[in-house]
Parts: structure tokens; C-alpha cells; sequence
């Protein structure tokens, strides 16, 4: 695979990781990563947080019901669906740190 290509790819993940992160530590609230998330899951930006645990699921539950931003089965879905994409924005942070 061309380096380059890998290197945009990476980028394009890195989004939805920093986001999580932010909630991880207290400076965005669920509301705002999940706004944040809805405008990574499209296609037309080529994230992949729209594969596997499908984002709109997750979305539908909160804007059908407020509540359950404070249920605990939520969030556990919002960390399975975000941890990957946290993982590469740590791995950015840590290059980042090198330099």
C-alpha cells in the first residue's frame, strides 16, 4: 500500500478518536460527541466508524429519547463503537510527542 494513501486514511480515523477522548476526559459531554460522531459517520467523509456498530442505531435511541444519554448500555456501546479510533489519536499523540 502507498504510504501516503495509509498516512490520509489514518487521518480520517484520527477524528473520532480525538472526540472520544475529549469525553474520556471530562471535556466534552456525551450530547457533543455524539453530535461530533454524526458528522464523522458519512460515508462521503470515508471514516469507517459507520461499519460494525452501526452510529445511527446508537443515535436513534438518544434523539427518541434524552434518557438515555445516562444509560449505562449506551455509553458501553459509544465506548465499543469509539475505542479503536481513540487507540490511533493516542498512537498520533504519542508521534506527536516524539518530535
Amino acid at each position: 500500500m502507498d504510504s501516503s494513501k495509509l498516512i490520509v486514511e489514518e487521518e480520517i480515523e484520527l477524528l473520532p478518536g480525538y472526540h472520544y477522548f475529549q469525553f474520556i476526559e471530562n471535556r466534552l459531554s456525551l450530547r457533543d460527541l455524539i453530535d461530533k460522531l454524526s458528522h464523522e459517520d458519512d460515508p462521503a467523509n470515508t471514516s469507517s466508524i459507520h461499519y460494525g456498530v452501526s452510529f445511527y442505531d446508537i443515535w436513534k435511541e438518544v434523539y427518541a429519547d434524552e434518557k438515555q444519554l445516562e444509560n449505562p448500555a449506551l455509553i458501553q456501546k459509544i465506548t465499543r463503537l469509539c475505542e479503536p479510533y481513540q487507540h490511533i489519536a493516542l498512537k498520533q499523540l504519542e508521534q506527536l510527542e516524539l518530535y
